[in-house]
């Protein structure tokens, strides 16, 4: 269980005194109901019917601290590949961001599969979004594999990465955060 020393009004999770944690959840109302008060006040990409297969058939990792969850990634296999998971979305509660909630969660989710089998997660990130950028080109190290120009319609390009998970290891776990028994 990871430890944290404070939490509101502070520049990292590693000066609150809460206990975190990220875990894989399953389908209930008030799972979703959560999941998309986060989604609409972030990405808002999400309503019910888009969740619930996620919850029932994907792999959704929360991420809790003191027991509310702030966070989520939803994650699919890929079909073509058994052993490749997809990240659909990972967001956190904007008063969470930035103090290395989203990193702790992508790591503990991305370490979770490595475990079962997955050797091989990739995503796709507005080429613009220069925070979403650096976390996972330069935190994890992504590879970019390819530029895809209208992706979801014209206007919206994106990058498709690829991490191979063997790569993965405690060093891309966020420096501010320490394991504690």
């Amino acid at each position: 269980m990871l430890v944290i020393k404070r939490l509101q009004g502070v520049e990292s999770i590693n000066q609150t005194r809460q206990k975190i944690f990220v875990r894989v959840i399953k389908n209930n109302e008030k799972n979703m109901n959560e999941i998309l008060n986060i989604d609409r006040n972030t990405l808002n990409l999400f309503n019910k019917f888009a969740v619930v297969p996620y919850l029932r058939y994907g792999k959704v990792f929360a991420l809790f601290i003191q027991q509310k969850l702030i966070g989520f990634a939803f994650f699919i296999k890929i079909w073509d590949n058994p052993k490749s998971a997809y990240l659909a979305e990972i967001a956190i509660k904007k008063e969470s961001q930035g103090k290395g909630c989203g990193s702790y969660l992508l790591f503990k989710a991305l370490s979770h599969l490595k475990k079962n089998g997955i050797s091989a997660v990739s995503l796709v990130v507005d080429p613009n979004n220069s925070r979403a950028k650096h976390i996972y080109l330069e935190k994890f190290c992504f590879e970019l594999k390819e530029y895809r120009k209208n992706e979801y319609g014209k206007g919206y390009d994106r990058l498709f990465l690829t991490l191979n998970l063997e790569k993965l290891s405690r060093a891309h776990l966020p420096r501010i955060m320490t394991e504690e028994a």
